[in-house]
Order: C-alpha cells, then sequence, then structure tokens
C-alpha cells in the first residue's frame, strides 16, 4: 500500500464515525467490565450508561445512512452476510431471554450494516490504516499502562499466569484475550507494509509484539502464526497454483479435525493438562446443550447468562461460553446460524481470492492484508469466543475485515459493470480522401 498521511476530512465524516463507534465499542467496554466478568453488565450503572450511549449512537449512525445515496451499494456489497442478520433477527422470537436477544441483534446490525455503509464513504485503502490505526491504540495504551502502573504490576506478578486479566495490562482492565487478538492483527498490517520503516512503525510494531508475548494468549500467538502463512501463500507462487492452495486448506482441516477429535493426546504431547485448563470438559458440556436446540438454537445473546448458570451447576465452573467461537455461535444460532456466517464468510473470501489473481498490484496487497486477518481470527476461534463476536475483538478484525473486503470487490467491479449496462461502440475516424475532378461522360 501507498505510502501516505491518513487524512481525516470533516467533509467526509467516516474516519470520525468509525474511530467514534471503535471508541465507544471496544476499549472503553472492555475497560468497563470487571472481574465480575457478566455481572458487570447488570451491577454497573457506569456500564448501564454507557450502553444506552451506544446504542443512540449506532442508531444515530443509522439515519446518517438513509441519508447517503451509496446506501443500497453497501448493503449489496454485504449481500452474503444477509442471511446470518435475518436469522439473527428471527432468534428474537424463540429466544429464552428477548432482551439479550435484542442486545446480541444489535451487535450483528452494527458490524454488517453500519461498518460497511463507513467504509462506503471511507474508501478501502483509507479503511486499512484506520483498521491498523485503532488497533495500534489498543495495543500501545496497554503498554503504556504497564509502564504507568509498575508497583501494581510487580505486586500482581504472581497473578499473571492464568490471570483473567494480564497482570502487567490491568491498570486498563483489557483481557489477556483481547489483548492478544488486537497485537496479533495489528502486527500482520504492519508487517504487510511495503515502504520505508518509520519511527512510529518500530513503535508500533514493538509495542504489538511486546504484548502479544506478555499477553500469554496461546490462540493469539496461533492466529498470528496462521495468518502469517496465509499472508506468505497468497503472497508467494502458491497463489497461481489453486491445487497447491487447496491442498494447503486440506491439511488446516485435517490438523482441526485431529484437534477436536484427539485434543487430550494433544495436550498430553505439548506438556498441558490433558483437558487444556477445562476447555475438553467445557466443550463437550457444550454439545450436550447445542444437540438440545440444534437447528436453530437458544437465541443470539443468550450464551453468556445461559450458559454460565448452568456450567456452574454441572461442572463447578464459571465459563460465561463455551471458549470457542464456532460452539458459541452454534449454541445461540444453531447449526442454520453457524452455516450461515460460514458461507458468507467463505463467498467473501473466495471473492477476494478472485480478486488476488486478477486484480492490481495495490489492490492485491489490501485484499490479502485483509484476508490473513480473517484467517487469523477463524483460528483463534478454536480456542476462544472473541474473535467471532462484534463484542470482543471481532469488531476490531474479523467484521471490519470482511466489510472492507466487499467494498472493495465492490469498487473493483463497479467500472466493468458500468461497461456492460452502457456499451460505447467505437468509430474508426475516417481519413479524408483527395477530390477529384469529374471525369467527361464516354461518348458512343
Amino acid at each position: 500500500m501507498a505510502r501516505g498521511k491518513l487524512r481525516l476530512d470533516l467533509r467526509r465524516p467516516a474516519p470520525w464515525l468509525l474511530a467514534a463507534y471503535m471508541v465507544l465499542y471496544i476499549p472503553v467496554g472492555l475497560a468497563l467490565i470487571y472481574n465480575n466478568g457478566i455481572d458487570a453488565f447488570t451491577n454497573d450503572k457506569l456500564l448501564a450508561t454507557w450502553s444506552y450511549v451506544h446504542q443512540a449512537f449506532i442508531f444515530g449512525v443509522f439515519v446518517l445512512i438513509l441519508l447517503s445515496p451509496r446506501t443500497l451499494q453497501a448493503l449489496r456489497t454485504t449481500a452474503p452476510m444477509w442471511p446470518f442478520v435475518i436469522l439473527t433477527l428471527a432468534s428474537m422470537t424463540w429466544s429464552a431471554d428477548p432482551k439479550l436477544s435484542w442486545a446480541g441483534f444489535e451487535l450483528v446490525f452494527g458490524a454488517v450494516i453500519v461498518l460497511p455503509a463507513i467504509y462506503a464513504w471511507l474508501g478501502q485503502h483509507r479503511g486499512l490504516r484506520t483498521t491498523g490505526f485503532l488497533n495500534g491504540l489498543i495495543v500501545v495504551a496497554s503498554l503504556v499502562a504497564a509502564l504507568v502502573y509498575p508497583a501494581r504490576a510487580v505486586v500482581q506478578a504472581s497473578n499473571i499466569v492464568g490471570a483473567e486479566y494480564a497482570g502487567a495490562w490491568r491498570g486498563v482492565l483489557i483481557h489477556k484475550n483481547v489483548l492478544g487478538q488486537a497485537s496479533c492483527v495489528a502486527l500482520l498490517i504492519l508487517i504487510q507494509q511495503p515502504r520505508a520503516r518509520s519511527l512510529l512503525w518500530w513503535l508500533f510494531a514493538a509495542s504489538a509484539a511486546i504484548c502479544l508475548v506478555f499477553s500469554r494468549s496461546s490462540n493469539s500467538v496461533l492466529g498470528f502464526g496462521a495468518g502469517l502463512i496465509a499472508y506468505v501463500a497468497l503472497s508467494g507462487r502458491v497463489t497461481r497454483r489453486p491445487w497447491a492452495l487447496a491442498l494447503l486448506g486440506l491439511v488446516i482441516c485435517l490438523l482441526a479435525f485431529g484437534l477436536a477429535i484427539n485434543v487430550d493426546d494433544l495436550a498430553r504431547a505439548l506438556g498441558r493438562s490433558s483437558n487444556f485448563s477445562g476447555r475438553t470438559d467445557i466443550w463437550r458440556y457444550a454439545l450436550r446443550l447445542i444437540q438440545k436446540q440444534a437447528l436453530l438454537g437458544h437465541g443470539y445473546g443468550t450464551v453468556d447468562s445461559a450458559f454460565k448458570s448452568r456450567s456452574i451447576v454441572a461442572l463447578h465452573s464459571d465459563a460465561v461460553n463455551p471458549h470457542n467461537g464456532y460452539l458459541d455461535l452454534a449454541f445461540d444460532l444453531g447449526a442454520a446460524g453457524l452455516i450461515a456466517l460460514l458461507w458468507g464468510v467463505a463467498v467473501i473470501l473466495l471473492r477476494a481470492y478472485r480478486l488476488i489473481l486478477h486484480g492490481h498490484s495495490r489492490e492485491r496487497r489490501i485484499a490479502i492484508c485483509y484476508v490473513s486477518m480473517i484467517v487469523a481470527s477463524l483460528t483463534m476461534a478454536m480456542g476462544e469466543a472473541a474473535p467471532l463476536r462484534v463484542d470482543g475483538d471481532g469488531a476490531a478484525s474479523f467484521f471490519l475485515a470482511l466489510a472492507a473486503l466487499s467494498q472493495l470487490d465492490a469498487l473493483r467491479r463497479r467500472p466493468v459493470s458500468r461497461l456492460k449496462s452502457s456499451p460505447v461502440r467505437l468509430v474508426e475516424p475516417i481519413s479524408p480522401e483527395p477530390v477529384l475532378a469529374a471525369e467527361p461522360p464516354l461518348l458512343s
């Protein structure tokens, strides 16, 4: 991507709206979730106030979208995600807790409708810079907090390993997994910058690397590795060989299948507890609950309350979700919702792959970066629910990348469709010929 400054034009409100959306959605919300976890949503008045402000912001942006001439184009680009949105809205009718289901739909509404429309205003190139900048802000803020609160970090040093919130970063109350995921995405964006490195680049890169290591989030490290592999594979010759790419995908699927079937043996081989700190027990229990509502699930947004109350009794665990993004979604929307989301993601990734094959060099670089972010999120979701949830790191990477890829593909196809709808006939200019004098008629 070409080097340049990110200019925020007041006449184009999209950059400011996107920045305000992310500030309201991720750092503030996460900072208000204390050690009580989900209980903070019901006990903290400040969090309730933030929720109302956030809802007002969401619907305010929606009104702004309706007044924009680019609304229809923005909605068309996210057509593969609409079955997921419609199913989420319909789940309110059978949800055990309609209030939580409505809150869940609000999250999906913000990710699938608001963000793509903002990207339609923002443009494909500035979108990548803004995404990287916002993830970088989370990382740098966490690093500064670790330096500002050294005494508190030392006192809590014994709680860093296995702590719910990373001890060194507890000054800003950012969950260790969210910190690791933000660091993963920031690093993936930074290493794909094609031009010379600046001082700001080295600051962001060093901060992201430090936070990724000291967050102690193994899922984030695994996601970074998967995203890096996707970047290398799509940037090299394997892109021109579909069979090699298909073979790589098959290997990844086999590894994932082996992890799901023989997870206990794999854990012992890695020197960890046989149940991955209780995860395998949680996964098995979640599967039993999912089978009771296998097709349509329990309603979007109900997993945090319904699953936690049941896991305390059955497993004596305070797990608020299944610690797996796919099981988390299957609990809420069943197999239909999981298939709808994966189908939408697959369609967008196939369009991106076609763009990588036939697009210009600048478009290819941007598309590869977004694809690597999606691959990283899908990989991290094997051990955590946050990467596929809009209230987790999903809004900062997964859903933003899906929206940006859709806009990038739409902008690429727009000139072609315009030529097809109104073909222009090219008329060759007629070269002037010398005018000859009329010859006299022949006399018989």
